[in-house]
Order: structure tokens, then sequence, then C-alpha cells
């Protein structure tokens, strides 16, 4: 709006919207358009997240701004900017998201991460941010991850303790003895059944980081902070 546009503000089901921001764009005669509202092909450029709209077909082309929506985005017949490929995402995504989730959760009560048990499900610059963040207050970090495509790798100067995601008996015995659980593997239904029932068994304190449900539509949702 700065800078002149004329601006449309979507919201998808893909990712969480707060019922008060959409009704204050209304009163300032902001539209505010749907992924159903697929017919409107007015615009110029989309900027997405977790390709929800990808279905439309602006005049230029997409901004996608998280890895989770690449794919919805093969055969498009626009161009498509992927910024989750550039070096200030990175940034944004590794620092961004391990400061993010620490604030969420200190203000939520928790506070005391010295000593405590962490397992991080993958390790892209979500995962190793918030890997990162945790070991800087003094947690026990593992990383569930797939250890034949990525190499282990020293983290803030440590050596993080690395499963293999295919490695059933040794990720629920992991589990059982975690304090806090972040999944941030970008895939849905992430979680094996074996960890299901680990996860569901145990005392930690659950997370999800990505836009995708990783936990699975099976898992209940109140299991998990914020649903």
């Amino acid at each position: 709006l700065a800078a002149g546009a004329e601006l449309s503000v979507g919201v998808s089901d893909m990712v969480a919207k707060d019922p008060r921001i959409v009704d204050k764009l209304k009163e300032w005669n902001i539209p505010v358009v749907t992924a159903k509202d697929v017919s409107r092909n007015s615009f110029d450029l989309v900027l997405d997240c977790a390709g929800g709209f990808s279905r439309f077909s602006p005049r230029i082309g997409f901004v996608e701004l998280t890895r989770s929506g690449v794919d919805k985005y093969r055969g498009v017949s626009r161009p498509v900017f992927v910024a989750d490929s550039g070096k200030i995402k990175r940034i944004e995504t590794s620092l961004g998201t391990g400061d993010g989730y620490f604030r969420a959760m200190e203000k939520l009560g928790y506070r005391n991460f010295k000593g405590s048990r962490f397992t991080v499900f993958g390790d892209g610059k979500v995962g190793a941010g918030i890997a990162a963040y945790a070991l800087r207050r003094g947690a026990h970090v593992s990383v569930v991850t797939d250890t034949r495509l990525c190499p282990a790798k020293p983290l803030a100067g440590k050596e993080l303790r690395r499963l293999d995601f295919r490695d059933d008996s040794a990720v629920a015995e992991l589990l059982k003895s975690s304090d806090f659980v972040v999944t941030a593997t970008g895939k849905k239904d992430a979680l094996s059944a074996v960890a299901q029932t680990a996860l569901l068994n145990s005392r930690a304190v659950l997370a999800n980081i990505g836009v995708e449900d990783e936990y699975g539509e099976t898992f209940p949702a109140d299991r998990v902070l914020n649903g």
C-alpha cells in the first residue's frame, strides 16, 4: 500500500489466520480473497505461502515464501520465484524461527530449558535454527532426519545426536525421554505410527513448526500446542 499498489489479502486453509485481522482488513476496505476465488485473474503478482493460491493465474507470476509450497507449483504456466532458496531466507528462517519458537514457549510459561531433552524432527533451515537456539539454552538436543542424505555437521560448535527416521525403535526410545518435541520436516504426516504411539505415551510438550500437519490427522490435535 505504501508503494502505491492495489492490494488484496488472501486467506487460505494452508496457513492459520486471525479472524480479528480479517475483520480489520475489511474495515480498511482492503479486499480479502480466498483460494476459491480462482476466477479472479486480475492480479499482476501473487505472493503466496505454502501454495495456497497456486491455481491463480497472475499476469507476471508468483512468489512462494516457503519450501513446503514448491511442489504445488510444478507445471504452472507462470514464473515462480522461490524466496525460500535465497540466502536472506536462510537467515530469516534459521534465526527467526528459532528465536520465535522460544519466545512463544516462554510466553506460554516454559522458561527453564537448561538440561532439558529436545528432539527436533528435520534438520533443514527451520530445524537447524531451533536446534541452535535450544543448544544456546543448555538443552540436550537430538535431531531425527534422513542420515543417508544429510551428512553430520557441527552446529553452534557442538555435535548433535542424530538419528535416522527409519530407525523406529531408536526414535521411540528417544521420544520416551524427551521433554520437548518439535516437528520441522515440512512434510505432511511425517511421523511414523511408532513415533505417534511413543508420543501419545510421553510427557513431552509438542509443537509443529511447519505449515503442514506433520503429526498426522489421526494424532489428537489437543496434544500439540495451538492444535
